[in-house]
């Protein structure tokens, strides 16, 4: 999230993380699926393999997620 606010320490620079979350298709970034706009903007991944799941939620215009 630091990478889409343009904030220094960040994972990713400004415009990689810009592109990950512009939508591309309908409702899919890059690999990350994306709903509403704005301050509602949600971006989510999901995964799973034998003995593990994992669900990522965000909105990165709020800063919150799990």
């Amino acid at each position: 999230m630091r990478g889409w606010r343009g904030e220094e320490n960040r994972l990713l620079s400004t415009e990689l993380a810009r592109q990950f979350l512009t939508p591309q298709t309908e409702h899919e970034g890059l690999g990350i699926q994306l709903r509403g706009e704005g301050p509602t903007l949600k971006a989510q991944h999901a995964g799973q393999m034998v003995g593990f799941i994992c669900h990522l939620v965000f909105y990165p215009n709020t800063g919150q997620g799990a």
